[in-house]
C-alpha cells in the first residue's frame, strides 16, 4: 500500500466518528415523540385518571339527598285495630344537614387528589419522553456501530487483498493469507451481528408507539453533541421545584386536607323531617315535624383524626426523604455526565487521531514490507476498540443527560442535526 492510501483510512476513521451522512429521509426525535404522545396508553390512562378526580371533586360538593317517607300504622292488630278502619298514614320529607364543614372538607381532599393526579400525570409524561429519548439514543448508537462495522469490513477486505498480493509475490506466507481471510470473515460476521442489534434497537424504539415491526428506516440526531455539566449549586436549586418534589408537595397537601375532613367528622349532623299525617278514625289531617340527632357514643371520629394526623406526618417525612434520594440521584447522574464527557473529549483530542494515524502508517508500512501482519492486525484491533469505546462513552453521556433532565423536570430529548445518521 502506498502513502496515498492514508487519506482514505483517515477519512473512514473520521466518518465513523462523525456518523457519516446520507440524503434519505429519516425519523427525528420530535416526530417520534409526536407518535408516542398520540398513541401510548400511559398518557391515555393519566388523562382518564385526571378526569375521574375532577368528577370526584364535583361529587364531593353535593349534599345528601332528601328522603321521602310514607308510613302506615295502626292496622292488622287486635280489636278495633284488626282491619284498616283505624289506620293512620303519614307522608313526610326528611333531610340530613351536614355540620362542621364536611362538604368543604371533602372538596379540599378531592382538590388535593386532582393536584396529585396532575403531578403524577406530568411525571408519567416526562418519564415516557425520557424512555423514548433513551431508546432513540440506543438506535443512534447502533447506527454508529453499523457505520463502524461497515468501514471495518471494508478495511479488512482491503487487508486481505493486500496480503494475497504479497503472498503471490512470495513476500508473505500462505498462513498469513489464511489469517487475513479469517479477519475479513470475522469483520463481515461482526457487521452482520451489529446490524441485527441495530434492528432490535429499532424495534424497541418503534414499540413505544405501537410500530412493532419498526417501519421507519433510520433515525436522525446529533449523537456527537456534548451536553454541558451543570454546576452543583444550580442543580440543587432546580431540585427544589422538580416534578418529584411537586408530587410530594401535592401528596402532603392532600394529607393536610384529609386532617381537616377528619376533624369535621366529629361535628354532629341533624336530620329534620316534615310532613302530613292523616288520622283515619276522625278523618282529620295534621302537620308533623321531627328532628333527629345521632348520639356519638360509639364513634366520635377520634380514630379518624388520629389516622389522618399520622398520615400527614408520614407524608411530610416521605417528602423530606424523597428530597434526600433526589439529591443522591442527581449527584450520581451529574457524575456520570461529567466522567463520560471527559472520556469523549480525551478520545477525540488524543486517542482517536493517534490510533487512526498509527493504523494508517502501519498499513502503508506493511504494504512496503516494513511491518508484520501480526503487528498490523494488533493495531487494527486497537483502532477498533477505541472507536467502539468512543461510541459507548457517547451513549453513557447522553443517557446521563436524559436521567438528569428527568430529575430536574426538563424535557428530555435528543439534539437534532441537519445531516442524517446513516447505517
Amino acid at each position: 500500500m502506498t502513502t496515498r492510501r492514508i487519506p482514505l483510512l483517515l477519512m473512514l476513521a473520521v466518518w465513523s466518528v462523525a456518523g457519516g451522512g446520507g440524503a434519505e429521509e429519516v425519523l427525528t426525535f420530535d416526530e417520534a415523540w409526536h407518535l408516542v404522545r398520540d398513541r401510548h396508553p400511559a398518557l391515555t390512562a393519566a388523562a382518564a385518571d385526571l378526569e375521574a378526580r375532577e368528577a370526584d371533586l364535583d361529587q364531593a360538593g353535593r349534599l345528601p339527598n332528601p328522603e321521602l317517607e310514607f308510613e302506615i300504622e295502626n292496622f292488622a292488630g287486635s280489636g278495633e285495630f284488626g282491619g284498616f278502619e283505624a289506620t293512620d298514614m303519614t307522608l313526610a320529607l326528611s333531610q340530613t344537614w351536614e355540620r362542621g364543614g364536611k362538604a368543604a372538607g371533602r372538596q379540599a381532599v378531592a382538590a388535593g387528589e386532582i393536584a396529585v393526579s396532575r403531578a403524577a400525570g406530568g411525571m408519567a409524561r416526562q418519564e415516557l419522553r425520557a424512555d423514548l429519548a433513551r431508546a432513540f439514543i440506543q438506535v443512534l448508537a447502533s447506527q454508529r456501530r453499523v457505520d463502524l462495522a461497515d468501514s471495518l469490513a471494508h478495511l479488512a477486505e482491503e487487508d486481505r487483498i493486500a496480503v494475497d498480493r504479497r503472498v503471490a509475490a512470495g513476500a508473505e506466507s500462505r498462513i498469513s493469507a489464511q489469517r487475513a481471510r479469517l479477519e475479513a470473515a470475522g469483520a463481515r460476521r461482526g457487521r452482520d451481528r451489529t446490524r441485527q442489534e441495530w434492528q432490535a434497537a429499532r424495534e424497541r424504539l418503534g414499540a413505544l408507539w405501537g410500530d412493532d415491526l419498526a417501519g421507519f428506516a433510520r433515525v436522525a440526531g446529533d449523537f456527537d453533541a456534548i451536553v454541558p455539566v451543570p454546576d452543583w449549586p444550580e442543580l440543587l436549586a432546580g431540585l427544589e421545584s422538580s416534578p418529584s418534589a411537586r408530587l410530594r408537595a401535592a401528596e402532603t397537601e392532600r394529607a393536610r386536607a384529609a386532617t381537616g375532613l377528619a376533624r369535621s367528622l366529629g361535628a354532629v349532623d341533624l336530620t329534620t323531617s316534615a310532613g302530613v299525617r292523616h288520622f283515619r278514625g276522625p278523618g282529620d289531617n295534621a302537620f308533623m315535624i321531627s328532628v333527629g340527632v345521632p348520639l356519638a357514643v360509639r364513634d366520635n371520629g377520634s380514630d379518624a383524626r388520629r389516622a389522618a394526623a399520622a398520615d400527614l406526618a408520614r407524608s411530610e417525612a416521605e417528602s423530606r426523604a424523597s428530597l434526600v434520594d433526589l439529591k443522591a440521584a442527581a449527584n450520581e447522574a451529574r457524575t456520570r455526565l461529567a466522567t463520560s464527557q471527559a472520556d469523549v473529549l480525551a478520545m477525540r483530542r488524543n486517542l482517536l487521531p493517534a490510533a487512526a494515524t498509527a493504523l494508517a502508517e502501519a498499513r502503508s508500512a506493511y504494504a512496503r514490507g516494513a511491518y508484520s501482519l501480526t503487528d498490523l492486525l494488533s493495531l487494527h484491533r486497537t483502532w477498533t476498540e477505541w472507536q467502539l469505546a468512543h461510541v459507548d462513552a457517547l451513549t453513557r453521556h447522553h443517557l446521563a443527560a436524559i436521567d438528569l433532565a428527568v430529575l430536574l423536570g426538563e424535557p428530555a430529548g435528543v439534539p437534532a442535526r441537519t445531516t442524517e445518521e446513516t447505517p
